[in-house]
């Protein structure tokens, strides 16, 4: 049961049975929401040059909408987010494997 005034959201059981079951590419744009908090539109409009392994953060630079990239939705929503270390390793290990890192999925 949620607290008064506590978001919906899903708990790290359902979070691991959605993963456990999603396909490609499915999977790694639920992954990618679940670990940073994006926004649906935000995580479409990725791509890997949005991905700062060194500093490990992933930069929000477009928003897809209806097929469309268009600019992030307002001026703060470009900041930069952390990169959680199982998504860290998650890429490096498809790039790893010669696999190409899913991006752009609007186009």
């Amino acid at each position: 049961m949620r607290a008064e005034g506590e978001a919906p959201h899903f708990t790290v059981e359902q979070v691991s049975a959605i993963l456990d079951r999603a396909e490609e590419p499915w999977r790694t744009i639920f992954a990618v929401a679940a670990m940073t908090g994006l926004r649906p539109g935000e995580v479409l409009g990725l791509t890997v040059g949005d991905l700062d392994f060194a500093e490990k953060l992933v930069h929000i630079n477009r928003s897809a909408w209806f097929r469309e990239l268009l600019t992030t939705k307002t001026k703060s929503s470009k900041k930069p987010v952390p990169m959680p270390e199982p998504l860290r390793k998650s890429y490096a290990s498809i790039s790893e494997r010669g696999r190409k890192i899913p991006s752009d999925y609007c186009s």
